[in-house]
């Protein structure tokens, strides 16, 4: 199984974890060349350096061969809360930051299980939460991928102790090749309190997560292609009630239409 980091020459954050990865593993430069950088393969992982802003590397798959796509970028928030997180990428509605509108990725649900643990268990970082955030931004892409991220401002995207974590946590699990059952989750925020607990005390993994501000743009062929665009396909649709806000209707007559297992996020975690 051929695996790729993805890095970006315009993210300080993505550059930081880069020189860790080339620093203290075993990566050899090899003869290609993209998009003007070298290219470093270590075993079946290689590491790629875009001149090309990551959320706009559109079909990136169709130019680097590929099983898997890690992407190592920063995370940025206008409430700046230092952070090391996770998620898929695509858009329920607008592209206004990469991808295209109302088109998911293909989420390693699996591989973003194991990185929310490695993060949690190697997190050393006083005030920096690590978390699962809600599918959003580019690229477009047909390949299983997943964003691991510092957040969410200068001073976190160059510290070199966040950029050693998230690359440690990256080599922890990119060497591993496992399987879990993948959930959907619709509500809560974007920064998902329920998909961090799903992740953290059930055997699923979560993929796509759509929150209650884009609930309002959820169709029968979104969360089709949300429950099918997860590796593997989502065996469940997990229901945040009370993080529907005002969209409970709208999701219920939605989930009549698509036949999939749903279950309350509040009985899911108290089996």
């Amino acid at each position: 199984m051929q695996k790729a980091i993805i890095t970006y020459t315009g993210d300080t954050a993505s550059m930081n974890i880069r020189a860790h990865l080339l620093e203290e593993y075993e990566f050899v430069q090899n003869d290609e060349v993209f998009e003007g950088n070298p290219v470093y393969e270590f075993t079946d992982i290689k590491l790629y350096t875009l001149a090309t802003e990551h959320i706009h590397a559109e079909h990136l798959d169709k130019k680097i061969t590929s099983d898997l796509f890690c992407f190592a970028t920063k995370h940025q928030s206008a409430a700046g809360k230092p952070s090391l997180t996770v998620h898929v990428q695509g858009n329920w509605s607008t592209a206004e930051h990469g991808g295209e509108e109302g088109s998911l990725g293909v989420a390693a649900t699996s591989y973003m299980k194991l990185a929310l643990e490695a993060l949690r268990n190697r997190n050393t970082l006083e005030g920096y939460e690590v978390t699962m955030e809600a599918t959003h931004h580019g690229p477009a892409m047909d390949t299983p991928s997943f964003f691991i991220e510092i957040g969410s401002h200068a001073e976190e995207w160059k510290n070199p102790e966040a950029g050693k974590i998230i690359s440690d946590a990256i080599m922890d699990i990119l060497p591993k090749d496992q399987s879990t059952q993948s959930v959907v989750v619709l509500g809560g925020g974007h920064y998902n309190a329920v998909a961090n607990k799903i992740m953290e005390r059930t055997e699923y993994a979560v993929g796509h997560i759509c929150p209650k501000f884009a609930l309002e743009y959820l169709t029968v062929e979104l969360l089709g292609d949300a429950v099918q665009r997860s590796i593997p396909p989502s065996s469940l649709v997990v229901i945040d009630w009370k993080g529907l806000g005002p969209h409970k209707q709208h999701v219920l007559d939605i989930l009549t239409e698509i036949n999939i297992p749903v279950e309350r996020a509040a009985h899911l975690l108290d089996r």
